[in-house]
């Protein structure tokens, strides 16, 4: 198969991405209300975390007073202590990850739909090198097979594709449809 058919084929497929302003602002917008019920519970989260490892931390100060003080065992109080230690340990990894969490996530979202609205176009006017590159990271897989290209759209690109196709721009509905039906009626 010739470069130019194949290339032909990616721009067609490529070409059924349809994204208008409108309903990449729509789908930022939902994404954007999502991120604060997100945010809300990750905070809600943290504090709670947060909570629990203080308790450990005054667990472990009392236990030592009461081990100087004679009131516990040194055997006693070095078992306690090694379990809340390891309890603490696991709460900070905890911690660590949920402050981790990507908040960049509504600008990356833009840019994959800026990338998919536009991915047709931009494909057709790159050079070769340039195509190549852009093939990789919009496919997982591509199998040649009796002249016809089977291509396979990486995630998130397949989801906007079949959007594209379905108008369905919430395929994968609420997530928690109760928690919207309980807010809505407050």
């Amino acid at each position: 198969m010739r470069e130019e058919e194949i290339e032909s084929q990616i721009a067609d497929l490529l070409g059924n991405f349809y994204i208008t302003d409108e309903i990449q602002e729509m789908v930022l917008d939902g994404l954007r209300e999502r991120m604060r019920e997100t945010s809300e519970y990750h905070d809600q989260l943290v504090e709670q975390i947060k909570r629990q490892i203080k308790v450990i931390e005054n667990r472990i100060e009392r236990a030592y007073i009461d081990k100087v003080d004679g009131n516990i065992s040194e055997e006693f109080w070095r078992h306690q202590n090694n379990r809340w230690l390891l309890e603490k340990e696991d709460l900070s990894l905890k911690l660590t990850e949920h402050q981790k969490t990507d908040f960049n996530f509504i600008k990356n979202a833009n840019l994959i739909l800026e990338l998919a609205k536009n991915a047709s176009n931009t494909f057709q006017k790159a050079t070769t090198d340039q195509k190549r590159r852009f093939a990789q990271k919009l496919f997982s897989n591509c199998v040649l097979e009796n002249k016809n290209l089977d291509l396979e759209l990486r995630s998130p690109y397949d989801k906007i594709l079949v959007s594209s196709k379905t108008g369905n721009w919430r395929p994968q509905g609420d997530s928690n449809p109760c928690f919207r039906r309980e807010r809505a009626m407050s």
